[in-house]
This record gives structure tokens, sequence and C-alpha cells, in this order.
């Protein structure tokens, strides 16, 4: 996936309220969703594969990602 920087940066001002933002904190802001995604990925996957003798693949679905949103956003707050 591509990200469009400067429209990023824009809608980031834009929903934050800010005439300006420093430089690099859109990267930041960026990095951090995309460790929250794979953390989440991760502990989802852990979570369903729990308890199963078997290493195939697994199928997770919208309510498997739901149950661990919570705590994944826990250890992301502050």
């Amino acid at each position: 996936m591509s990200v469009n920087r400067k429209a990023f940066r824009k809608h980031l001002e834009e929903v934050l309220g800010v005439e300006e933002l420093d430089d690099k904190v859109d990267l930041l802001i960026y990095l951090d969703y995309v460790l929250f995604m794979e953390k989440l990925a991760q502990e989802t996957e852990k979570e369903k594969r729990k308890g199963r003798k078997s290493k195939k693949t697994v199928v997770i679905s919208t309510a498997d990602v739901n149950k661990q949103v919570e705590s994944v956003l826990n250890e992301f707050h502050g």
C-alpha cells in the first residue's frame, strides 16, 4: 500500500486542528499505526491457535480481531 505523505499530513492537520505539524510527526504516527496493526494481527493469530495441535493455516474473522482490539490498544496507550 502506498501512502501519499502530503495528503496524510494534511489530513492529520485537519483532524488534529493544527496549522502545521513538526517534521516527521506524520511518519511517527504512521509507524505507530503499522506497529499497532502488526501486533493486532499477531495477537489475534496467537489466540486463534491457542489449544490447537495443528500448525495448519487458521482463518481469522472480524470477530476474532475484535476480541483482541482492546488488549492491544491498552498496550499502545500512553
